[in-house]
């Protein structure tokens, strides 16, 4: 199950400890709606997986660089490892994980 980070706190505590891949989104946006169920496939394969509402958390958005979306970061120990920018199949998503372990 994808987990909705709702704070900024939310957000901190879940990409702190291992790795785990982080949705940034927005309810709006078609291609977001598109990814979402790739999201919860890798979440259902066992990665850990959360998700962000942009428009919830602009500040954190700007911290990271975030200027389109969808834009998904791996994450590892509370740091950013890797990204992708704009729809990704789930198999793009898969690899992106991978490559990162």
């Amino acid at each position: 199950m994808v987990k909705e980070l709702l704070t900024i706190e939310d957000f901190k505590d879940f990409i702190n400890d291992g790795l785990c891949v982080v949705d940034f989104y927005a309810t709006w946006c078609g291609p977001c709606k598109m990814l979402a169920p790739n999201i919860e496939k890798l979440s259902e394969m066992g990665i850990k997986c959360g998700k962000m509402d942009i428009d919830k958390n602009t500040q954190l958005a700007l911290n990271y660089g975030i200027e389109v979306i969808p834009y998904v970061i791996v994450f590892k120990n509370g740091n950013p490892i890797d990204k992708t920018i704009g729809y990704s199949e789930y198999e793009e998503l898969l690899n992106l994980v991978n490559k990162n372990l």
